[in-house]
């Protein structure tokens, strides 16, 4: 089983009620799974209920592994109240809760608008640009979830790139494979006075995750360096 279910982090601008909603749509789905599960003859024998790199909070340029402790914001407490909650699974269950990075698609993923403006040429680092973001191609992402329902992984396991990235190399990378300058930096404050509370949880905090637990388990990455997935974003590879 595979649960994916919560309202989307970045779709809306954060008031305490959109707080209170991030969470309670994780917590609620994921108890829903698990009690479901306790009432089976036959419960499903792998749960894989999605977390996130939030889990970390804001944690400059350490490597992080699995066994990194949680950061202190919104969404480190979000993530470490649904992780829990996935490990309500019944005895026998094995749970893992990928905590997946910034996924990069041609139609945008997690970059969301900021793709588009790379492709005008009017795009930029956010912020000072200093931040590691653990980035995933979206085919990674699919290919790691599959690996994860496969394998004997359990507990956390980091779903990013093995190439750690700040934002200035990571829009960098887009800019040059686009044939587009990046010069149109946005800064902190503007960030902060446009997405407000959003900017500092998921914009500006740094998480330079490394991939430890699938990397010993032998997962292979179909876009393993910056460069790959710039290209395969951009269409030319």
């Amino acid at each position: 089983m595979i649960n994916l279910s919560g309202a989307g982090i970045g779709d809306r601008p954060w008031t305490r009620r959109r707080i209170d909603e991030l969470l309670t749509s994780r917590l609620a789905a994921t108890g829903t799974l698990t009690a479901a599960m306790a009432t089976l003859d036959d419960p499903p024998r792998t749960f894989i209920s999605q977390s996130a790199s939030g889990y970390y909070g804001d944690s400059g340029s350490a490597q992080l592994r699995e066994n990194a402790p949680p950061g202190s914001g919104v969404l480190s407490r979000i993530c470490l109240e649904w992780e829990a909650a996935a490990h309500r699974a019944p005895a026998g269950v094995r749970v893992v809760t990928p905590r997946t990075g910034v996924v990069l698609s041609p139609a945008g993923g997690a970059l969301g608008r900021l793709l588009p403006l790379l492709r005008l040429g009017v795009g930029g680092p956010l912020g000072h640009g200093r931040q590691y973001w653990p980035w995933i191609t979206l085919p990674d992402v699919a290919a790691a979830f599959v690996f994860l329902a496969d394998s004997g992984l359990h507990g956390p396991a980091n779903v990013c790139a093995p190439e750690s990235a700040d934002v200035n190399a990571l829009v960098g990378a887009l800019a040059s494979v686009l044939h587009r300058p990046a010069f149109f930096r946005v800064p902190s404050p503007a960030l902060r006075l446009v997405l407000g509370q959003l900017a500092d949880e998921l914009i500006l905090p740094s998480q330079r995750m490394e991939p430890a637990a699938l990397e010993a388990a032998g997962f292979q990455w179909q876009h393993p360096s910056l460069a790959e997935a710039a290209a395969w974003v951009a269409g030319s590879h």
